[in-house]
C-alpha cells in the first residue's frame, strides 16, 4: 500500500523537480536574474505539496501509475510554458496605463496569478473524471 503511494509521489515529484529546474533556469538567465531563489522556493514547495496530495488522491481513487505520469507531465509542461511566456512576452505597461492599449487575453492569462495556482487543480479534476467514467463502465457491465 505505501509502496504504491510512494511510486505515485516519486513520479509526480520528479515532474515537478524538472519543471522547477527549468523555470529557475529561465529566471536565472532572464534580465531579472536575482529573483531565481524566490521562484525556486515557490515552485519547490508547491510542487512538493502537490506531489504528496496527488499521490494520496491517486491511491484513494485506485488510479494506475501511467495516469499519474501523464497528468503530472501535462502539469509540468504547462508550468514551463506559462513561466517561459511570463518572462518573454513583453508588455508596454506605460501604454496600458495611459489607456492607449489593453492587455490581450493571452497577456492577461500569462500575467495572472490564477493561471499558476489553478493549474494544480487540473490533474485532480481529470483524475476524478477518468475515475467516474471507469466506475460507470464497470457498473454497466
Amino acid at each position: 500500500m505505501r509502496f504504491i503511494i510512494v511510486r505515485h509521489f516519486l513520479v509526480s515529484f520528479a515532474w515537478m523537480v524538472l519543471a522547477t529546474s527549468l523555470c529557475t533556469l529561465f529566471q536565472f538567465y532572464s534580465a531579472y536574474d536575482f529573483f531565481w531563489p524566490i521562484i525556486c522556493a515557490i515552485m519547490s514547495v508547491s510542487g512538493f505539496v502537490f506531489s504528496v496530495v496527488f499521490a494520496i488522491y491517486q491511491f484513494k481513487l485506485k488510479q494506475n501509475l501511467r495516469l499519474t505520469i501523464i497528468l503530472a507531465g501535462v502539469l509540468a509542461i504547462y508550468l514551463i510554458v506559462l513561466f517561459y511566456g511570463f518572462i518573454h512576452v513583453k508588455i508596454d505597461w506605460q501604454a496600458i496605463s495611459e489607456g492607449k492599449l489593453q492587455l490581450r487575453l493571452w497577456q492577461q492569462w500569462l500575467k495572472s496569478e490564477l493561471s499558476f495556482w489553478l493549474a494544480f487543480l487540473v490533474p485532480f479534476i481529470m483524475s476524478f473524471v477518468i475515475y467516474t467514467f471507469k466506475s460507470k463502465q464497470n457498473s454497466s457491465t
